[in-house]
């Protein structure tokens, strides 16, 4: 539905020591990332300005995505999506494998939003270069 590694030139992109494209292997594949480096103090954002459509029934939307690390990190990260400014999903990595997840955005659905990717170094940037694996929204059969 909507591809953010594709539309990653209309982020604004505020306080990332980095942010680029980048790939990461998973299972033997090598998956489309959008790489982004955190300052050591504070957060870097990048804020996309999106149209999320409304769900036809028994279609719920989700911001779907894996959070990795492209090598071992110091300290770990917070990564954190939020939807007009309010967090609406957060995970604090410390492990280099990627993990799945899936963020709700049914409360949305039908507005324009902004959607944020933060990271947040946790007082030590060292090595952490934090990849959205694949970071998509997508409408997906309703629980």
């Amino acid at each position: 539905m909507l591809d953010l590694y594709r539309n990653r030139a209309s982020a604004k992109v505020a306080n990332c020591l980095d942010w680029r494209t980048d790939t990461v292997e998973v299972e033997g594949r090598t998956l489309p990332s959008l790489f982004q480096n955190p300052p050591a103090e504070g957060m870097g954002d990048a804020t996309f300005r999106i149209e999320l459509l409304p769900e036809p029934d028994g279609k719920r939307l989700v911001l779907r995505f894996l959070a990795a690390f492209t090598g071992p990190t110091a300290n770990g990260a917070r990564l954190s999506v939020l939807i007009d400014g309010a967090e609406a999903w957060s995970s604090t990595q410390t492990t280099q494998p990627a993990e799945p997840a899936d963020v709700a955005l049914s409360t949305w659905a039908g507005r324009t939003v902004t959607l944020t990717l933060r990271v947040d170094a946790l007082g030590d940037a060292s090595n952490d270069w934090v990849d959205w694996v694949r970071p998509q929204v997508l409408l997906v059969d309703g629980d």
